[in-house]
């Protein structure tokens, strides 16, 4: 909470953890949400899609880190 993002800024990686360990290479993904509440717990209460805010994904190509 209260970090400062700019553009350009490493948020995450691609991987296999927590549910997605079982999943096959293709489906790498890195898992973005903002929070409306610090510890919302399991379900999707207390969270809402960035899509909601940009109203479309603001990527123009795939970010693929070596």
């Amino acid at each position: 909470e209260g970090q400062l993002v700019h553009e350009g800024d490493l948020l995450g990686y691609t991987g296999k953890t927590g549910n997605a360990a079982n999943l096959p290479a293709h489906e790498d993904h890195l898992h973005f949400e903002a929070r409306t509440e610090p510890h919302p717990g399991l379900g999707l209460g207390g969270r809402v899609s960035p899509l909601e805010w940009f109203k479309s994904c603001p990527l123009h190509v795939a970010v693929v880190v070596p």
